[in-house]
Protein backbone atom coordinates (compact mmCIF):
# COMPACT_ATOMS: atom_id res chain seq x y z
CA UNK A 1 0.00 0.00 0.00
CA UNK A 2 1.26 3.52 -0.62
CA UNK A 3 -0.12 7.00 0.72
CA UNK A 4 0.46 9.69 -1.30
CA UNK A 5 0.57 13.63 -0.13
CA UNK A 6 -2.32 14.45 -2.96
CA UNK A 7 -4.56 11.92 -0.12
CA UNK A 8 -4.69 9.14 -2.78
CA UNK A 9 -4.38 5.40 -1.97
CA UNK A 10 -2.62 2.87 -4.07
CA UNK A 11 -3.49 -0.61 -2.99
CA UNK A 12 -1.79 -3.95 -4.65
CA UNK A 13 -3.01 -7.32 -2.96
CA UNK A 14 -2.14 -10.85 -3.86
CA UNK A 15 -6.22 -11.59 -5.27
CA UNK A 16 -7.37 -12.22 -8.24
CA UNK A 17 -10.47 -10.34 -9.78
CA UNK A 18 -12.58 -12.75 -11.43
CA UNK A 19 -16.24 -10.48 -11.69
CA UNK A 20 -16.24 -11.38 -8.05
CA UNK A 21 -15.63 -7.93 -6.99
CA UNK A 22 -12.71 -8.24 -5.12
CA UNK A 23 -11.02 -4.38 -5.96
CA UNK A 24 -14.28 -2.77 -5.00
CA UNK A 25 -14.57 -4.45 -2.18
CA UNK A 26 -10.78 -4.26 -0.73
CA UNK A 27 -10.91 -0.37 -2.29
CA UNK A 28 -14.10 0.00 0.06
CA UNK A 29 -12.06 -0.72 3.01
CA UNK A 30 -9.46 1.39 2.21
CA UNK A 31 -11.46 4.55 2.01
CA UNK A 32 -12.86 3.28 4.87
CA UNK A 33 -9.97 2.93 6.66
CA UNK A 34 -9.05 5.93 5.84
CA UNK A 35 -11.71 8.09 5.80
CA UNK A 36 -11.42 9.33 2.35
CA UNK A 37 -13.93 8.60 -0.92
CA UNK A 38 -13.45 4.99 -2.89
CA UNK A 39 -12.93 7.68 -5.67
CA UNK A 40 -9.49 8.22 -4.35
CA UNK A 41 -8.14 4.53 -4.03
CA UNK A 42 -6.87 2.77 -6.89
CA UNK A 43 -5.83 -0.78 -7.26
CA UNK A 44 -3.33 -1.65 -9.26
CA UNK A 45 -3.02 -5.63 -10.45
CA UNK A 46 -1.60 -8.34 -9.20
CA UNK A 47 2.21 -8.87 -9.18
CA UNK A 48 4.28 -10.76 -7.38
CA UNK A 49 7.24 -8.06 -7.11
CA UNK A 50 4.71 -6.00 -4.93
CA UNK A 51 2.88 -8.94 -2.88
CA UNK A 52 4.88 -11.96 -2.07
CA UNK A 53 2.85 -14.09 0.46
CA UNK A 54 -0.97 -14.22 -0.52
CA UNK A 55 -2.84 -14.01 3.11
CA UNK A 56 -5.79 -16.52 3.41
CA UNK A 57 -8.83 -13.80 2.29
CA UNK A 58 -10.74 -10.51 2.09
CA UNK A 59 -10.98 -10.31 5.94
CA UNK A 60 -7.30 -10.98 6.60
CA UNK A 61 -6.55 -8.08 4.13
CA UNK A 62 -9.05 -5.88 5.54
CA UNK A 63 -7.06 -6.49 8.92
CA UNK A 64 -3.63 -5.84 7.26
CA UNK A 65 -5.37 -2.32 5.64
CA UNK A 66 -6.37 -1.46 9.08
CA UNK A 67 -3.07 -2.31 11.50
CA UNK A 68 -1.34 -0.08 8.34
CA UNK A 69 -3.78 2.86 8.80
CA UNK A 70 -3.38 2.34 12.50
CA UNK A 71 0.44 2.23 12.21
CA UNK A 72 0.50 5.33 10.13
CA UNK A 73 -1.60 7.41 12.34
CA UNK A 74 0.21 6.83 15.20
CA UNK A 75 3.42 7.70 13.09
CA UNK A 76 2.17 11.05 12.38
CA UNK A 77 1.35 11.76 15.63
CA UNK A 78 4.98 10.96 16.93
CA UNK A 79 6.50 13.61 14.19
CA UNK A 80 3.65 16.20 15.16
Amino acid sequence: MQVYTDGTVLVTHGGVEMGQGLHTKIAQIAASSFNIPISSVFISETSTDKVIKQGSGLVLFGLRIRFFMDSLFTICREVE
